[in-house]
């Protein structure tokens, strides 16, 4: 029997558009890239990703999972330059090959 590609589910994360390392506060911003999601909520090369809502960010492969697990508006709490932010990031979804 063949299987639509509608009855399968679509294998996909999702993403901010940020390059990120793992540093001992959270995650390092390296790279934003222009017109992506962290880019237009406003996330800075040098911020560090302290909290995910109301889940410590503690490396790039959970905080992805949390993205793709959730969807949609994430708040981050951002460590920039000593100081606290929140910054309100939609994340996007992209198909995995």
């Amino acid at each position: 029997m063949l299987k639509s590609a509608f009855m399968q589910p679509a294998k996909y994360r999702f993403i901010i558009g940020a390059r990120l390392l793992q540093t001992e506060e959270g995650l390092k911003t390296s790279q934003v890239t222009k017109n992506y999601p962290a880019y237009r909520a406003g996330l800075k090369v040098g911020d560090i990703i302290l909290m995910a809502d109301t889940t410590p960010v503690t490396d790039a492969n959970s905080f992805s999972n949390y993205l793709t697990d959730r969807g949609g508006t994430t708040q981050l709490i951002v460590k920039r330059s000593g100081n606290i932010r929140y910054i309100n990031v939609n994340s996007v979804p992209v198909e995995l090959q």
